[in-house]
């Protein structure tokens, strides 16, 4: 069995295919989190996320997106 990992940066994400995968992707993590967060911190979270929030944090220069990718190859 061998196990390889790859560090997946999205940039520019200022595209819009990008953000969607990206806002979706946080969606997911706020509604699986939900019940462990206070209702402000979900919120918030939401806010990060939602371009009609003055906290929109997609179009922020100091915005980074990376994601790890694990790769496993064996026999079962």
């Amino acid at each position: 069995m061998s196990t390889t990992s790859y560090a997946v940066q999205l940039l520019p994400f200022r595209l819009t295919f990008r953000k969607r995968y990206i806002t979706g992707n946080a969606k997911w993590y706020a509604d699986k989190g939900r019940p462990y967060l206070s209702e402000e911190d979900f919120e918030q979270w939401q806010a990060f996320f939602d371009p009609a929030s003055k906290e929109y944090i997609l179009d922020s220069e100091e915005f980074y997106f990376c994601m790890l990718e694990i790769l496993v190859i064996g026999e079962v």
